[in-house]
């Protein structure tokens, strides 16, 4: 637990979120949600356009962001929302993704795997050179 000054202090609670505690006459507890929503991304894997829904977002201007796993933005862009929208992914090298959605009431995230068509993962399948 640290304190802000002699009356306030904050602390870790469940969820991710962030317990602020004041006393100045009367004790009360308030708790910040820092808890971001997850956004639903299909098809996952995807190929060439993955559809973001938000069920938390509507007919909002908002910003979605791209980021490889190194966190380098790979692609930006500014919409207006309203649940779902779709993006182009086709330039993207194949890999792990993380979408990042900014609104008004928050961010919002998610991960996807950017896969060419028709390539699969090894696992499950047997060498017949063995």
């Amino acid at each position: 637990m640290g304190f802000a000054d002699t009356a306030t202090a904050y602390a870790a609670g469940r969820s991710a979120t962030i317990l602020k505690t004041s006393y100045r006459g009367t004790t009360s507890t308030h708790e910040i949600n820092t808890k971001m929503e997850r956004l639903i991304l299909s098809p996952n894997p995807a190929s060439e356009k993955i559809t973001i829904t938000s069920l938390n977002v509507e007919n909002e201007n908002i910003l979605i962001t791209i980021f490889s796993l190194t966190d380098e933005s790979v692609l930006t862009k500014a919409i207006r929302f309203h649940k779902q929208a779709e993006l182009d992914i086709s330039s993207l090298s194949d890999g792990i993704y993380v979408v990042k959605l900014f609104g008004v009431k928050g961010v919002q995230v998610g991960k996807f795997i950017k896969q060419q068509r028709g390539v699969r993962s090894g696992v499950g399948k047997k060498d017949k050179n063995v």
